[in-house]
């Protein structure tokens, strides 16, 4: 899905945002047109084909791993994925592409791990905490927020870890 006009470039982070919202409005029971559905989800699944070359690696790394949270939104879990991306790139993986990926995780270890990294990568005060992440120049390209990094590992540690120290703070 292009930014503006409809032959325009498609924008891979557009394409899974749009996947997002196809996916929980029919969570909601909103009529979503099948064959727009199976065509986004299909391109949401092979979205590595879809990031153009001057998309920066930590860029790159957040339309893959918002992909994996999408697809496993819509029933499609992808282990293999999710795993593949956090072993190519691990610690070099920003926070909220680490919170995107933990739920698609099925290997013990590699969870404990993300949850300890998440941990600590907090900024953490008494009463408050939250993740600070930097995408350079890129940043516009995959609509990065310090607000949305914050709820994206929100959300992460509610279903994946609902006893963290960090979800109320």
């Amino acid at each position: 899905f292009p930014y503006w006009r409809r032959h325009d470039d498609a924008e891979p982070f557009n394409t899974v945002q749009v996947a997002h919202a196809f996916v929980l409005a029919k969570a909601q029971g909103y009529d979503v047109p099948q064959d727009a559905y199976d065509r986004v989800m299909s391109a949401v699944s092979s979205i590595e084909s879809f990031i153009p070359s001057y998309y920066g690696e930590t860029q790159r790394d957040a339309v893959r791993a918002y992909a994996v949270w999408v697809l496993a939104l819509a029933g499609q879990r992808d282990t293999g994925l999710a795993e593949a991306l956090y072993d190519e790139r691990g610690d070099a993986l920003t926070i909220d592409a680490v919170a995107w990926i933990w739920g698609a995780i099925d290997d013990t270890s590699v969870r404990a791990e993300i949850e300890r990294t998440i941990g600590n990568r907090a900024v953490d005060t008494a009463g408050a905490a939250h993740f600070v992440v930097d995408y350079g120049d890129g940043a516009s390209l995959i609509m990065q927020s310090d607000h949305r990094t914050d709820a994206i590992v929100l959300a992460a540690l509610i279903d994946e870890a609902p006893d963290s120290d960090l979800i109320p703070k």
